[in-house]
């Protein structure tokens, strides 16, 4: 095997094996939100067929949160929810390791740097545990997007095209695309045709922001009202790193395995960031502060990361809004310093390959033992808010409540068994679809 290969090989491997842990742990992809978004498609579908509703209608108006949906929609013809769930499991991680492996090769990153800091930061990031899968396939549009020759990157039909596409996934991809297409055109001087580009989908976001109207009361279903918004923006960031806590109803895998469990993550995330400050560091006097800072991803990093550091704890119909926009930061600035940069430390890059593949097996302990309990029954809402008073808030660091929309999955696989609407009301309505009024 040429050695070149060698970590694209080991994290893809990785990578897949333990998305198959999630995906067999469960009787679904266990993502937090994303059974709600499997509903929402088969909704979608039996109100597009021609059944009619009092809960439900279809938005008539261009929605930015549309791409993921149409793709399970599509899905629920040919498969069960359950199933289907699996499968966007399997070709979300086929497309993100492509885009990862694109993304590294095209602009001369160190594969040992990249693709452990990619798994981290895009692939297996916090929102992803949290089945926020619009929000990741904005985040895989805007990886390809950086897959492009970098003169590409400000033409206007390769703009057009990724505009648009991105709008269509994600709001705040969209947003972060325009903060990459911004600096691309201000370097390269094309500003007026990148500009004549986007209008189009600037048209389209005008029209959704006009015809939009939110039902959100995030900020009280969250309870981030008196949160400290300094020690907030941190943990944001520390969620960027390999470690994170499976939750399965009253089972949760800090509480379960002890402190053990919650020192090796907390140690893992801290051998994360060391090694990647130091790599940052060894980057900084290869390649020098001018030429680092003269790249238009370095505008790009630190706009978005101030932008990331003045958002509230919820806003624009979403919690932590900021941790949207911090991710594309952060990535802007990887790519700032380790474009064309190959260290020559062994140490370090060990180091941040150790970190990720130790969090990914960790979490990946979590899944099979979070899978047996929900698999034993002993699992349950209250038995969860119970756990959560008796334990502390401190076992809900770096958590994700895997699988809190489980009715919500069982009652889309008996509505798409009796090919019938189910009944209850869309928890969220950012999609193609909301509640009747």
């Amino acid at each position: 095997m040429n050695r070149a290969h060698a970590p694209a090989l080991l994290f893809s491997v990785a990578a897949m094996a333990l998305l198959a842990v999630a995906a067999f742990s469960f009787p679904y992809a266990p993502l937090e939100d994303f059974p709600e978004w499997i509903y929402q498609g088969h909704v979608f579908n039996k109100l597009v067929e021609g059944q009619s509703s009092l809960l439900y209608e279809v938005k008539t108006y261009p929605v930015p949160y549309a791409l993921l949906q149409l793709m399970v929609s599509a899905l629920l013809l040919v498969a069960a929810p359950m199933m289907a769930s699996r499968i966007v499991l399997a070709l979300w991680g086929v497309l993100s390791l492509v885009a990862v492996h694109k993304v590294i090769a095209r602009n001369a990153v160190s594969p040992w740097i990249g693709w452990p800091l990619l798994l981290s930061l895009i692939v297996f990031n916090s929102p992803f545990w949290n089945g926020y899968l619009g929000y990741q396939s904005g985040l895989l549009v805007l990886l390809f997007f950086l897959a492009l020759p970098r003169d590409n990157r400000s033409d206007w039909r390769w703009v057009l095209a990724f505009s648009l596409l991105t709008f269509f996934a994600h709001g705040w991809g969209y947003v972060a695309l325009l903060a990459f297409i911004g600096a691309y055109a201000l370097y390269d001087r094309r500003i007026v045709s990148c500009g004549a580009a986007l209008a189009p989908s600037l048209l389209l976001l005008a029209i959704y922001r006009k015809f939009n109207v939110s039902h959100s009361e995030l900020t009280v279903m969250f309870d981030l009202d008196h949160v400290n918004p300094v020690l907030y923006k941190l943990y944001t960031l520390l969620k960027s790193g390999p470690y994170h806590n499976a939750i399965v109803f009253d089972f949760n895998a800090m509480a379960h395995f002890g402190p053990a469990f919650l020192g090796t993550g907390l140690a893992l995330d801290a051998i994360f960031f060391l090694a990647l400050g130091a790599l940052a560091l060894m980057a900084l006097r290869a390649l020098g502060w001018r030429e680092i800072g003269a790249r238009p991803e370095t505008l790009t990093g630190v706009g978005l990361v101030a932008l990331a550091l003045i958002l509230p704890p919820t806003g624009f119909e979403m919690a932590n809004p900021g941790e949207r926009i911090l991710i594309p930061g952060l990535l802007a600035l990887s790519l700032a310093f380790f474009s064309g940069y190959s260290p020559s430390a062994l140490v370090p890059r060990v180091a941040l390959s150790g970190a990720v593949l130790g969090g990914m097996a960790l979490f990946a302990l979590g899944l099979i033992a979070g899978g047996a309990a929900y698999r034993s029954g002993t699992a349950g809402a209250e038995a969860m808010a119970a756990k959560q008073t008796e334990t502390g808030a401190r076992y809900s660091w770096f958590g994700h409540r895997l699988v809190q929309f489980d009715s919500r999955m069982r009652e889309a696989e008996k509505a798409w068994r009796h090919d019938a609407l189910p009944s209850e009301p869309l928890a969220f309505e950012t999609g193609l679809i909301a509640n009747r009024r």
